[in-house]
């Protein structure tokens, strides 16, 4: 929840990201009480930009219903970043949540599946299906090939929810900016099993102006 949220200026002038309102609440109250209700009592926060207007709410998350703490970042380290933080803490798997995602993804059924497939990181994806209204030819030079009749694409879209098992914690490097995208292709490229949960859940990213505007009139 450290984000400076440049694209949903002016909303974000005096306003942390998380802290705009849906629904008569802030984004990160959904997002923790959606936490609350899957069974996760223990919650960081990782924080920079207008920190006070999060901890001042949040507090130590006993009004809650959950225990919540802060990784107060001195410079803003990404979304992977701050987990440095972390190291060693856990043996266990953390699950890392975007301060600006509306989901229910059923997360016991994502770390479940990390687990079971023994995963160094799993990455919720969101499925997105492209149809195409008309026949695609398909040519080589001027030479018709083959012919789709209407085709349909499905593509996986980063959902910014994520598990990671703890070992994987060890390559961040102290105070290291680092965004998911950078950290799962470390893990990658050192051997590591990295991969997808595909979620069909709703799922909201509140990045820009409009795509808040949309949740709000939904709301």
């Amino acid at each position: 929840a450290g984000g400076f949220g440049k694209r949903l200026k002016p909303y974000t002038n005096n306003c942390p990201k998380p802290m705009l309102e849906i629904a008569g609440k802030p984004m990160i109250e959904h997002i923790i009480n959606n936490l609350k209700y899957q069974g996760f009592k223990k919650i960081f926060i990782s924080v920079h930009y207008l920190a006070d207007n999060i901890i001042s709410y949040f507090k130590t998350g006993k009004n809650f219903g959950v225990s919540i703490k802060y990784i107060k970042e001195e410079k803003p380290l990404g979304t992977i970043g701050s987990l440095g933080f972390l190291k060693k803490k856990f043996n266990k798997p953390i699950i890392v949540v975007n301060g600006d995602t509306l989901t229910n993804i059923n997360l016991k059924e994502m770390l479940n599946f990390h687990k079971k497939n023994k995963s160094s990181a799993t990455m919720a994806v969101k499925v997105m299906i492209n149809s195409n209204p008309y026949g695609v030819v398909k040519s080589k030079g001027l030479l018709v090939e083959n012919f789709q009749e209407k085709p349909v694409d499905k593509i996986y879209v980063n959902a910014g929810i994520y598990v990671i098992s703890s070992k994987s914690l060890t390559i961040i490097k102290k105070d290291e900016r680092i965004d998911a995208p950078n950290f799962l292709m470390k893990l990658k490229n050192k051997k590591k099993k990295v991969i997808i949960f595909p979620a069909h859940e709703e799922w909201n990213e509140i990045g820009t102006v409009e795509n808040y505007k949309n949740i709000i009139k939904k709301h």
